[in-house]
């Protein structure tokens, strides 16, 4: 694997950013846009893996509906991307991951911290996260 382009690396920025965005204001068939038809998402602690961007819009969406702290504002972030050529064309990536909770009148508080390994393909002029895996600090 070997280094990426500033080009490409920005692209990839503002992939993370729309995701975050996107979940932050529970855009959620937006967010599952930015996974291709057939990707793959992993979570920790257990879950089973959620496969195809059909099903990723299904979780995001009774993952949210479900949720005990609805009324709480939902900040998330990804940082310090390690973004490199992968073998078959594509990128991986190793990112920290936050997600800050604020309910109503209270102060902000880190809800989860982990890390997230993805795969990114580029889809013409755009990229696309074809797979993701989430590691939460402190999981077993």
């Amino acid at each position: 694997m070997s280094a990426v382009g500033d080009g490409t690396y920005i692209a990839v920025q503002r992939l993370y950013a729309a995701l975050a965005a996107a979940l932050d204001e529970e855009r959620f068939e937006e967010a599952a846009a930015l996974f291709t038809d057939d990707a793959e998402l992993v979570y920790a602690a257990g879950r089973p893996p959620v496969r195809t961007r059909k099903a990723i819009l299904d979780d995001l969406v009774e993952h949210n509906r479900t949720r005990p702290d609805r009324q709480a504002r939902r900040r998330h972030w990804f940082g310090q991307i390690r973004l490199a050529h992968a073998d078959d064309g594509g990128f991986t990536s190793d990112a920290y991951a936050l997600i800050v909770s604020t309910n109503p009148g209270e102060s902000p508080a880190i809800m989860v911290s982990g890390a997230v390994h993805d795969v990114i393909v580029e889809k013409g002029d755009s990229y696309l996260f074809s797979s993701r895996s989430v590691r939460r600090d402190g999981a077993q």
